[in-house]
């Protein structure tokens, strides 16, 4: 970060910063800038995005894809069918804006599910990394109700991912070079969690020393 930007966060300051393209495709050296101005201090907000839908999966710690967006919905939409199927069963989150009080419903929708899904719920000013809490769906509607309208991620089933059996695939892209902390955050969105990963390693590990 130049020093000229470093004073102004110091101070309280606002500087102004711009990406090409699309988010998920920003290089390194840009990754790594805007991860520097993290530390000074800096707090982030993205222009240009009236749905609000990608600072919400920013704040939520989640890449800007993939991921299912519902755009606008509300308590009869996330009831129907075609809603209630691609809420239960979308391998990566699913992100919406909706009335805080309709989280009841969607809760009863998935209420069969074997788990307690997860759902980000807006807390604050969205930033990365902040501005959102993760609850259990069967919580949030207590904790945020009310009629004022929200942008809300609910994450995907748990083990939604291992359904394509992804496995043997982590550790052949371990030996490729692809650290196994990269693989946890780009697995992250399709449910596939830290301890997942490891696990998988184990288990090929354990087929290697087999042999």
């Amino acid at each position: 970060v130049p020093d000229e930007a470093r004073a102004a966060l110091a101070d309280g300051g606002v500087i102004a910063a711009s990406v090409s393209g699309a988010l998920e495709g920003v290089s390194q050296a840009a990754g790594a800038w805007l991860a520097d101005a993290a530390a000074q201090g800096a707090r982030f907000e993205v222009t240009g995005d009236a749905t609000g839908t990608v600072p919400a999966l920013l704040a939520a710690g989640l890449p800007v894809a993939p991921v299912v967006h519902l755009g606008r919905t509300d308590r009869r939409a996330l009831a129907s069918a075609p809603q209630a199927e691609l809420l239960r069963t979308a391998p990566a989150p699913v992100v919406f804006r909706a009335p805080a009080a309709d989280l009841a419903v969607l809760a009863e929708v998935l209420a069969g599910s074997a788990e307690d899904r997860r759902i980000a719920v807006p807390d604050g000013h969205a930033d990365l990394g902040h501005g959102v809490r993760w609850l259990p769906l069967s919580e949030a509607a207590g904790a945020v109700g009310g009629e004022e309208e929200g942008v809300f991620v609910l994450a995907p089933p748990e083990r939604a991912a291992w359904n394509v059996d992804l496995r043997p695939l982590v550790p052949l892209l371990v030996e490729q070079g692809v650290t196994a902390r990269t693989l946890s955050t780009v697995l992250r969105p399709f449910g596939i969690s830290r301890r997942d990963l490891y696990d998988a390693l184990g288990d090929a590990q354990g087929s290697r020393e087999k042999k």
